[in-house]
Formats: structure tokens, C-alpha cells, sequence
């Protein structure tokens, strides 16, 4: 390490020899220790002092170097050299300060301490320079500078540093301007002031570096106790209460134009760390590192960390803080944490990298807010071997914006870091090219998972969330979102696999989801692994709305769709299976060419949508929809409500679309619709389609459709009290819509009632092959003269339709009996004869059933019946069941029936209706009535 120092001190020899000569130092003792020499010239020496155990003292009533002059402390083989201004004026150091053995050298001056242009501290061992009033020696005493005492008895290490002034508003600082401050290994610098500034300027030259050991600047503004640890005497680092005021520390490399930055470097072998305690820390134009770097080998079991902490802001602009292992050996890289009220990063990069080994976390605690703007990012990421860091951030809010970005990638054998972001308020994500992504590749096991949780979160123009696993690496990682409202425009949330692992699961749970402007949550495969499965539970209501053919494209420079919407599917290369997507929820709109859709480009088969809510609107182009484009079969479709499903109308902008987009158009036609379908030449199935609900509505061209170009159709089933098409609506179960074969599909609809108006259409048509059956069983049903059910094929055989109505209550019109046998002779009563002719005293009761009206008038009309003339019984032949095609319902017009006029007697002595009264010839027997007994 000698050698490097050499080359340090040529090197600041060099700047240090172009500026000008003063004659001598300030350097004057104030004769509380035998320090000498009473003065310095341009090379000064620095002896005597006092000595007790392994801590040497000197005191000075000043304390200046100027440029280019050297001062040294001679070390007799102490611990600590412990030096102490008296005189009231700050210490100007500009010049050389150094160590002649390897004690720790303490600089100690309340009044101030800067470290001027040309500046350059080399010490063997740690150096700490303070504003405090004392230092404190465990239990023996303090070496005190107001007023200054006898250090003779102060033999331990020094153990705290005393401030017992009040100096605000206008504390005592520590300013280092463009100078160099180098410690060997295994050393500490410590900078504790009022204030701390660190300023870059002309010379670009300042730095702090301590390889493999530990740079810490810390401000205190009111009275208070520092604590001090020390082991052995070499690893020194603060111990800061909660209690005592903090001043600020500001790092700022100046203009920009002419200044490379601050550049504080701790690399080494890894063990090094980084710590800044203060009120508010900003950095500008700052470099900061800790780590191991490439060439050296690394030690560190624990590494060294970098920590900011703040009661106030911690702002980065232009700055970087990195903590990496870039050690051709294991070794692991370092945390960096940020504590404060709130954190800002513009312009600047955290990043924890390892190349053999685990990077560390990146952790962000703050009450208020935190803002990562202006290209900003935060990443970890391994190399070759090992486990990437996670990034946890904690806040009362969350913003990312103008490109800014939030990453985690492992290339090696082990899994990318987790994204955990818990907030009170909101996160935003805000802009192109501004993103939180983990990504697995290479070897990787698997990548990292998001997971976020706040009261809103939000994406917006362009932002994405994005969880990858590329190439032979492992799955991708979960996404979890917990929120009262979650919001997508023109965003992209995904969970994609190009490799053999499987993409990861999304799923958000909140009070409401909303995906407008072309947004979109999606999962995909183009390789071996399966794509993902999306679950949304929104206890109050998902709207997926509009569309933008000028959406967002996805990092991976795979274009989205420009439905917003949700989205499961497989790519052309793909042979894993799509994913399904699954939508809880009270009330789910999907309006304005959005969708839901899980479709396969591949040999694999399409994911499955499941959807569970109380009401289900699909309008203006609003569509579910399952596609197969290739062998794989399209997945199926379920829909249960609790209440209703209303589709109705179609996409205005479809047409259009299509013309601009055609590559990014997932929609099936313009109109609204759930649709399990087969497009293109492929030889595939189309899916099933299941509804639920208490009311089914289709309106508008409203459709329910299932179809394919050369293979199976699907089934389609309709379960609800209320079924009803109108206004050119249909449901199709369709096959060989290629003029191919395939079968169409089965179309079943059970409900109380049935409407289908205004030119609709329930059809299970087919090709060259066979027509599928249609089912509708109900208690009601209404089929309007321009509609019509049919289940034809051009080539094949016809399917059959099947119209079931039924009734609905069976018990009607029985009456109880009584338990005792009724003896029904004594119910009818013996009468006279009606003809004198007729041989027997008998009356009848002639039952000639009923027919022609149903028993009560909510009943539907019994094919079976038939109104028989009441006189004369007549054979009928027996009425085919309604299993017939629409026009034979249209067609089928009833009988006339007039209302009896009056009455006439048959031969047979029996009484006939009549529709109109004959003219009758009164005969004069009948004028007289005949008693019953008359002979």
C-alpha cells in the first residue's frame, strides 16, 4: 500500500508545485503540552506532546498549512495521536499533512476545519477531524478545548466526542474544496462537524478514499454526546442518538462544465463501507463507491455497506452510490440504505453489483416522499454466480418518472433480486422508458418478484412493470400488487418467458382496477415454459376501456396491442402453454374495443378465462375472447354473475385500426362479444364458452360466438332466467368457416324466458361437416319473424333443433283428494228423460277433455293438444313436436273460434252448440209441459 501513497504524493506533488510559496505555516503551540516545534517552516516536523499509554497529545492555539508546505506528525509508536486549536480560529489546511508511523492522528478545533484547494492528507492509520468541544476517554476523562485541561491521565482509546455548545444558526463547519485525503487499507475517515461540505472546483481533483476501510461525515448542531466505537484502535465508526440536533451535509462537484465531481472511494476488499448522518444530505456531482475492484481479491465475508442517513432530505443529482464486488474471486457486494424524512434522486444511479458472489440490497425508508426522476435508476445485478439484492422501498409515497428506472438482474446461477415498495400514499409511474423490471437469463434459477403495496398505485404514459426470464434460465418471478385503486393508460404491466423457465403469476388485489388509453396486463411465452396466469380480485369493479394505436412498445421491443385490456398468450415459437386469466370481481366493464384475451400463435394450447362478478358489461367493442392463429387449441371461456351480462354494440375505431395497426389488433370484428374462436388456415378447436347469469342480454350485434376454419366448433352454454337477442345479436357455434370441415359446435340455452328479435340469430352452422345441435329449453319463448335458429351445413348432414318449453310449475290445477272413497253415484242426480223414446231413467256426465287454450292463461299452448268437436268425437293425427327450423314456426297460423249462438238437440238426444241459431218449427207437444211420472 506504500507504494500506492507514493504514486499519490507524486501526483499531488505535481498540482501542488504549480501554485504559490508562502514563507511559513501557522503553526504555534499554546503550551498546555510540550509540543514543538513554537514554529514551522515550510517542512515541519511536529514532536514532543504528551504522552500517556498509547495516546499522544499535542495542542495548538493555531492550526494552519499552507500551500505547499509539509507538516508530520512524528509517531513514537503511539495508538493515537490526539490534537486539539484553542486559539478560536478555524484551522486552514492546505497544504500536507501526514503521519510518520501508522498511529491514528485526531484533529480537533470547534471553530472550524477547512481543507483548501491543493490539500493532501496521507496517514497510515485512521484520521478523524472534528468540531466537537471534547473527546471523551470511556470512564477517565475528556481532553477538553473549552477550557483546555491536562490530558496526563487519558490512557484508554478515545471513546465519544463532546458537544456541550450551542453554535446554530451559523454552526462551525468541516469543508473539504478540491483536495485529497487518502488513508492505506483497513483505515477510517471520519469528517464530524457542524456542517460538513464537500465542494469540487477547479483542480477536479477531491477525494476521499479509504480502501477496505470506512468514510463517515457527519453534522450535529446542538449539544450532545457522539459515540465513538474503536476496536483495537483501527476500525473507528459513530454511534449517532436519536436525540441530538443534526446539521447538514452537502458533497457538490461544482460546475459541472469544468469539475469531474466528488469522487469518495472505499474499494478495496470489500470490507470497506460508506455512512453519512446528518439533517439533510444532498449530493450533486457526487461519486461514491465501496466495494472490491476488478483485479483485486476480495476477503469480505460481511462487506462493507454504504448507509445515508437523514432527518431530513437526501438528495442525489448527478450522483452515483455503488457498492460492487467485482472480484474475479467469490466475494459478496455491500447494501446501500437511504434513511430519511423524504429521498430525491435526478440524474443519479444507486447500483449493487457482484460479479462471483451475492449483490447487496438497496433500501429506501422515509416517512414522507420519495422521488426518482431524470433518467435516475436504482439496480442490482449478478454477474456470474450468485444472488442478485433486492430493492425495498418504504414510504408515505412513491414517484418514478422521465425514464427513470428500477432494476434486478441476475445472469448467473442463482435468482434475481426481489422489488418490494410498501407506501401509505400512492405510486406513480410515470413516462416512457420509465420502469420496474427483474430479469433471469442466462443460468439464472429465477428471476425476481415484485411486489408493491400502497393505497393507489398508478402507470401512465408508457410506464411498465416487467418480470422476464430469457434464454435457459429459470421461471420468472410473481407480481404482486395490494391496493384500494390500481390505474393503467398507455402502460404496460408483464410476465413474459423466452427460455425454458415459466413466466411468473400477476395478481392484484384492490378495491378497483381501471385500464384505459391502450394500457395493458399481460403474460406470454415464446419458448419452452408456460406463460403466466393473471388473477384480479377488485371487490368493487374492473373497467377495461378504449384503445391507442399509438401505445406504449414493451422493453423487450415486442408491440402490445392496442386494446387496453388483459392479456394471456403464446408467441409463434412458443411450445409452452398460454396462461389463463382469471377476473373476480362486483362489477366488470369491458367497453370501447377493449378486451380480455388469451390467444395461442403456436402448437401450444391457449390459456382459459374464468370471470366471476356480479354484473358483466361488454359494449362498444368490448369483447372476451379466446384465439387459436395455429394448432394449439383456443381456450375457453366462463362467465358467472350474480346479476346480469349485457353485450351490446361494436368498435367504431375497429376498421381503422386494422388498416394502421393490423399487427397489433387483438380484437375479433368490431362487435362486442364473447368469442372462443379459430382465425387464419389453422387446423385447431375452438373453445367453449359457459354463462351464467340471471339475465343474459345480447343487443346491438351483441354476439356469443365460437368458431374455426377446419376443425371442431365449440360448445356454447347459456344458463339464466332471462336469455334475449335483439337487434341483429347472434350466438354461433361455427365450423369450416374456411369452406372446410369440422363440425359446428352445440349451442345449449336453459332459462325461464326466451326472446330473439329484430333479425338475431342462434345458429350452429357448418361446412362439409355436420351441424351442431341447438337446445333451448324454457317456460317462455319468443321468436320474431326476421330471426331464426338453425343448425344447417352446406355439405354434411344438418344439426338437430330442439325447442323445450316447459312448465313451470307441474302441480298446477290438482287438487287433493280426500283419504275416504267417494261414492260418485250419489253425487249425480236421477232426472227426467229427455226423449220419451229412451228406454232408461238415466242422466249422464260426459267428459270430453279440454283442449285448444291452455288450463290457465300463463301457460304455454300444449303441441299436443286439440279441439275436437264437442258433438261428434273425431280421430286426430298426433302433432309432431316443435323440434322444427324457425319458418315452420313463422308459418303456423291457429284456427279461428266463434262464440256459440245458440243450442239445438241431435238425433241422438244430445245438445250441439251452434254458431248460428237454425230456424225451428215449434211443435205443439212441446208447448205443455210433461210431468216426470206422465204415462
Amino acid at each position: 500500500m506504500r507504494q500506492s501513497t507514493n504514486l499519490l504524493w507524486i501526483a499531488g506533488s505535481v498540482l501542488l508545485g504549480s501554485l504559490p510559496i508562502p514563507v511559513q505555516a501557522q503553526i504555534i503551540p499554546d503550551g498546555t503540552t510540550p509540543t514543538t516545534p513554537a514554529v514551522c517552516a515550510a517542512v515541519c516536523e511536529i514532536t514532543g506532546g504528551t504522552q500517556t499509554g498509547e495516546n499522544l497529545f499535542h495542542s495548538f492555539s493555531q492550526f494552519n498549512i499552507d500551500v505547499n508546505q509539509q507538516v508530520t506528525f512524528n509517531d513514537p509508536g503511539v495508538t493515537n495521536i490526539i490534537t486539539r486549536v484553542t486559539g478560536g480560529n478555524p484551522s486552514n489546511i492546505f497544504g500536507a499533512l501526514e503521519v510518520s508511523g501508522d498511529a491514528n492522528l485526531f484533529l480537533i478545533n470547534p471553530q472550524g476545519i477547512i481543507f483548501g484547494p491543493t490539500a493532501f492528507i496521507n496517514i497510515s492509520g485512521s484520521f478523524v477531524a472534528t468540531t466537537a468541544n471534547a473527546i471523551q476517554f470511556e470512564n477517565q476523562g475528556s481532553f477538553s478545548v473549552t477550557p483546555a485541561n491536562n490530558p496526563e491521565l487519558l490512557t484508554v482509546n478515545p471513546s465519544a466526542f463532546l458537544f456541550n455548545q450551542i453554535t446554530s444558526p451559523s454552526p462551525p463547519a468541516i469543508e473539504v474544496r478540491d483536495s485529497l485525503i487518502f488513508l492505506p487499507d483497513d483505515q477510517s475517515l471520519i469528517l464530524l462537524g457542524g456542517n460538513v461540505n464537500i465542494f469540487g472546483g477547479e483542480f477536479n481533483f477531491e477525494q476521499l478514499v479509504a480502501p477496505s476501510g470506512r468514510i463517515e461525515l457527519a453534522s450535529v448542531l446542538g449539544t450532545g454526546t457522539v459515540g465513538l466505537n474503536n476496536i483495537d484502535g483501527k476500525d473507528l465508526s459513530l454511534s449517532f442518538p436519536s436525540s441530538i440536533a443534526r446539521g447538514d451535509v452537502t458533497i457538490s462537484g461544482g460546475d459541472p462544465s469544468i469539475s469531474l465531481g466528488v469522487n469518495a472511494f472505499i474499494a478495496g476488499d470489500g470490507t470497506g463501507s460508506f455512512a453519512i448522518n446528518a439533517r439533510n444530505i444532498n449530493i450533486d456531482g457526487a461519486y461514491i463507491q465501496a466495494g472490491t475492484q476488478p483485479g483485486a481479491e476480495s476477503t469480505a465475508t460481511e462487506p462493507g455497506n454504504i448507509i445515508l442517513d437523514a432527518t431530513g432530505t437526501i438528495s442525489l443529482i448527478g450522483s452515483s452510490l455503488v457498492n460492487q464486488s467485482l472480484s474475479d474471486v467469490e466475494g459478496n457486494a455491500g447494501d446501500i440504505q437511504l434513511r430519511a424524512a423524504s429521498v430525491l434522486l435526478d440524474k443519479s444511479a444507486i447500483d449493487s453489483t457482484a460479479y462471483t458472489g451475492n449483490a447487496g440490497r438497496v433500501s429506501i425508508d422515509v416517512n414522507n416522499e420519495v422521488v426518482i426522476k431524470n433518467t435516475s435508476n436504482i439496480s442490482t445485478s449478478v454477474v456470474d454466480q450468485g444472488n442478485g439484492g433486492n430493492v425495498q422501498i418504504s414510504a408515505g409515497s412513491f414517484l418514478l418518472e422521465d425514464s427513470s428506472t428500477i432494476f434486478t438482474l441476475t445472469t448467473a446461477q442463482g435468482s434475481a433480486g426481489d422489488v418490494d415498495i410498501n407506501v401509505n400514499d400512492s405510486v406513480a409511474l410515470v413516462g416512457k422508458n420509465t420502469y420496474i423490471a427483474t430479469v433471469a437469463s442466462g443460468t439464472a434459477t429465477s428471476g425476481g418478484e415484485v411486489n408493491i403495496q400502497a393505497n393507489t398505485v398508478s402507470l401512465s404514459d408508457g410506464a411498465e412493470i416487467a418480470l422476464n426470464t430469457a434464454e435457459a434460465a429459470g421461471r420468472a418471478g410473481n407480481l404482486f400488487i395490494t391496493a384500494n385503486s390500481v390505474f393503467l393508460a398507455n402502460s404496460i404491466i408483464y410476465n413474459d418467458t423466452i427460455g425454458l423457465g415459466n413466466a411468473g403469476d400477476t395478481q392484484i388485489n384492490s378495491r378497483s382496477l381501471e385500464i384505459t388509453n391502450g394500457g395493458s396486463i399481460s403474460t406470454s411465452t415464446n419458448g419452452i415454459g408456460n406463460a403466466g396466469n393473471i388473477f384480479i380480485n377488485a371487490s368493487e369493479f374492473v373497467t377495461l376501456s378504449g384503445v391507442n394505436p399509438n401505445a406504449t412498445i414493451r422493453l423487450s421491443g415486442i408491440a402490445n396491442t392496442t386494446s387496453s385490456g388483459l392479456f394471456a398468450f403464446t408467441d409463434t415459437k412458443a411450445t409452452g402453454r398460454g396462461g389463463n386469466i382469471q377476473v373476480n370481481t362486483g362489477n366488470l366493464n369491458i367497453l370501447d374495443g377493449a378486451v380480455i384475451s388469451a390467444r395461442t400463435r403456436s402448437i401450444a394450447p391457449g390459456g382459459n378465462i374464468t370471470v366471476n362478478a356480479a354484473n358483466v358489461t361488454a359494449t362498444n367493442g368490448g369483447q372476451i375472447l379466446t384465439t387459436a392463429f395455429n394448432q394449439g387449441m383456443a381456450g375457453n371461456i366462463t362467465v358467472g354473475a350474480t346479476n346480469s351480462v349485457n353485450i351490446a354494440g361494436s368498435d367504431r375505431t375497429y376498421n381503422d385500426r386494422l388498416q394502421q395497426t393490423p399487427d397489433r389488433i387483438d380484437n375479433d370484428g368490431a362487435a362486442s362479444g364473447f368469442l372462443a374462436r379459430v382465425r387464419g388456415d389453422a387446423i385447431a378447436d375452438a373453445g367453449q364458452i359457459n354463462v351464467t347469469a340471471p339475465s343474459i342480454s345480447l343487443n346491438n350485434q351483441g354476439t356469443i360466438s365460437t368458431a374455426t376454419t377446419q376443425g371442431e366448433g365449440g360448445q356454447i352454454s347459456l344458463r339464466g332466467r332471462n336469455v334475449a337477442l335483439n337487434d341483429n345479436s347472434s350466438i354461433t357455434a361455427t365450423a369450416g368457416t374456411a369452406n372446410a370441415g369440422g363440425n359446428g359446435g352445440n349451442i345449449d340455452i336453459s332459462s325461464k324466458l326466451f326472446f330473439a328479435t329484430r333479425n338475431s340469430a342462434v345458429a350452429a352452422n357448418a361446412f362439409t361437416g355436420n351441424g351442431g345441435n341447438i337446445r333451448i329449453a324454457t317456460q317462455g319463448f319468443f321468436l320474431s319473424p326476421d330471426s331464426v335458429i338453425t343448425a344447417s351445413s352446406a355439405q354434411g348432414i344438418d344439426g338437430v333443433v330442439e325447442i323445450i318449453v316447459v312448465d313451470d310449475e307441474p302441480s298446477r290445477g290438482l287438487v287433493s283428494l280426500p283419504e275416504q272413497p267417494v261414492d260418485v253415484s250419489n253425487l249425480v242426480a236421477r232426472g227426467c228423460a229427455a226423449d220419451t223414446n229412451i228406454a232408461t231413467n238415466t242422466s249422464e256426465f260426459i267428459i270430453t277433455g279440454r283442449g285448444g287454450l291452455p288450463p290457465t292463461p300463463g301457460e304455454a299452448i300444449n303441441a299436443n293438444a286439440t279441439l275436437a268437436d264437442l258433438g261428434t268425437p273425431v280421430q286426430t293425427q298426433a302433432a309432431t313436436p316443435l323440434n322444427t327450423a324457425s319458418s315452420e314456426l313463422n308459418n303456423s297460423q291457429p284456427k279461428s273460434l266463434v262464440e256459440a249462438q245458440g243450442w239445438m238437440l241431435g238425433s241422438n238426444g244430445e245438445v250441439v252448440l251452434m254458431a248460428q241459431v237454425p230456424t225451428a218449427t215449434t211443435y205443439t207437444s212441446w208447448s205443455t209441459p210433461v210431468a216426470c211420472n206422465a204415462p
